[in-house]
């Protein structure tokens, strides 16, 4: 997100720094630093004004979260930044109180986390040069690059705690091909960096809740065990939006972090922990394009806060950023608020604060201000199941031997949330218990639709079984994908009737383009993809519904 800085009056800026020193005196026994990013309620300077004063009043670290892309021709060719980028920099380097320790976040990667970053100049954030956008995250020039950025990061705002990769763990999970390479550069700018500053502490940030899915916890704990500390970003009342990307789902209330926060201490063993960025939202929030709605809560975001700092106390974390203090309704408005399609996703930190838009506090203001100044007592609450966490070595690909019990996955079709996701062309909607399908024939590509499972299946699952229908002939391509890209197959032909298929796993026939080692793993099953290819082979044209209903895989 964009981050605004203002000057400030001779008068204000000593009455701040003297706010800054009781309140750092304060916290000195505290061991965790606690922190906000500076991001603005609205452009207005007083919002601006009040915003900073919250976070330097109120804080013993200070955070600043760089994510807006990289002036990547200037250092590719050793040039002085855009002047929009310079003072930017200056700007927020003076906001920057006297003697308070400084997290620095920075990243090589675009908000999708998965692509390089745009460029970042005196017109704003743009396309990247073509010799960056692309290169492969490994190349020799994006190293290059990306090392000079952060070593004028680095001189500039000289920070006690970098992040080289805001949530670049998440590639791991949505883009696992690409990890190695971005594993390759984020330990060739690691060491440059090292060299000249041994005693910075470095790392990258996962979030928590794709994390904890045990292929990517395998992944990426090599990369885990060679930096100073493991970041975290976790906003445990956004955990819907995460299932949408095949993250495990998180339990409901306080279960929703007591079970990551426990499992996430056994997972990092001796390594520290660092929250690079968190939040509790205590308003609903409605994702349309997504069919998700989240529950906020007040209580909730109070008692959030205040576990957390148990935790931090009980694990000796590093710091906490809470990502804004004032809930932003009056710049989600101005950027065209729900009428904007481009602003829907806004609304997933809209309302963290612990202020809401007019700037009054809510409850977990209160238990904010208690972690900032030490003031915690008590351990946190035992949660009443956790998982354990991945052990270390190399992921197994042999047969889970079977058990007894295990519960089917239901695929759908009980509610919007189990709706597949629509492409181009195609609108998913349930009808009773049945999810219609419907396919708008008018170019010529295949019409697909797809879903992130976003819950375990039995290792021990052996059948699939759904019931179909179409209005028109044709057959419809069903394609089940394990975590690591491979897939199997089969065919539906449909009639204006109900079918029923009932399939052995073993029986699907492998994709041979995307075959790793033939072995079905059905506890790797992470995404289920439906196609129709009758526009592209036979020109199809008009409208075609197709019901799917009483999917599960047991």
């Amino acid at each position: 997100m964009t981050q605004l800085q203002s000057q400030r009056r001779p008068a204000m800026r000593a009455l701040l720094g003297l706010a800054a020193g009781l309140l750092l005196a304060a916290a000195a026994g505290a061991k965790t630093l606690w922190g906000f990013t500076p991001f603005p309620y609205d452009f207005t300077p007083e919002a601006v004004t009040r915003t900073n004063e919250i976070v330097r009043d109120n804080s013993s670290i200070y955070a600043l979260h760089l994510d807006d892309g990289l002036p990547w021709e200037a250092v590719m060719e050793g040039k002085p930044f855009p002047k929009k980028v310079q003072k930017d920099w200056d700007d927020w380097a003076r906001n920057i109180p006297a003697g308070r320790p400084v997290y620095l976040a920075i990243t090589p990667l675009a908000k999708d986390r998965k692509s390089l970053a745009p460029s970042h100049g005196d017109k704003g954030s743009e396309d990247a040069p073509w010799s960056v956008k692309f290169a492969d995250l490994d190349d020799k020039k994006i190293k290059k690059a990306f090392t000079e950025y952060a070593r004028r990061a680095v001189a500039q705002f000289k920070p006690t705690y970098l992040n080289i990769g805001i949530e670049a763990g998440e590639m791991a999970s949505r883009e696992p091909k690409k990890w190695r390479k971005f594993e390759e550069l984020y330990r060739h700018v690691y060491a440059e960096l090292k060299r000249d500053n041994p005693n910075l502490k470095i790392g990258i940030s996962f979030g928590l809740q794709s994390l904890m899915k045990p292929d990517v916890a395998e992944r990426v704990k090599s990369l885990v065990d060679a930096s100073d500390y493991i970041g975290i970003s976790f906003y445990p009342s956004n955990g819907e939006f995460g299932e949408k990307f095949g993250d495990p789902a998180l339990a409901p209330r306080e279960e929703g972090w007591r079970q990551p926060f426990d499992w996430l201490k056994r997972y990092a063993g001796n390594k520290p922990i660092a929250i690079c960025e968190t939040g509790y939202g205590t308003q609903d929030a409605e994702i349309k394009s997504f069919k998700i709605k989240m529950r906020g809560d007040n209580n909730l975001q109070a008692a959030y806060v205040r576990e957390m700092a148990q935790y931090a106390a009980r694990d000796n974390w590093l710091f906490v950023i809470w990502f804004l203090p004032v809930d932003y309704d009056k710049l989600y408005e101005r950027m065209g608020g729900s009428k904007s399609a481009g602003n829907e996703a806004n609304l997933l930190w809209r309302n963290i604060g612990f202020f809401d838009g007019n700037v009054n506090p809510k409850p977990g203001w209160e238990e904010w201000k208690r972690a900032v100044g030490g003031k915690v007592g008590g351990e946190p609450p035992k949660p009443t199941a956790a998982a354990e966490p991945p052990k270390p070595g190399k992921p197994q690909r042999e047969k889970a031997a079977p058990s007894v019990g295990a519960a089917p996955t239901e695929i759908g079709f009980s509610s919007e949330r189990q709706l597949f996701q629509a492409g181009p062309g195609t609108r998913a909607s349930l009808d009773g218990d049945a999810m219609l399908w419907k396919i708008d024939y008018k170019g010529d590509d295949w019409a697909w639709a797809y879903r992130e499972l976003g819950t375990s299946v039995p290792a021990t699952a052996r059948r699939m079984h759904l019931r179909y229908k179409s209005d028109r002939d044709g057959a419809v391509f069903v394609q089940i994908e394990e975590n690591d890209g491979e897939a199997w197959f089969l065919m539906l032909e449909p009639s204006k009737d109900w079918k029923d298929v009932d399939v052995n796993l073993s029986n699907l026939q492998v994709d041979p383009n995307k075959r790793k080692d033939g072995v079905l793993q059905p506890d790797r099953l992470s995404k289920l993809t439906i196609a129709d290819a009758a526009a592209r082979d036979r020109k199809a044209r008009g409208e075609r519904r197709i019901w799917l209903s009483r999917w599960i895989i047991d």
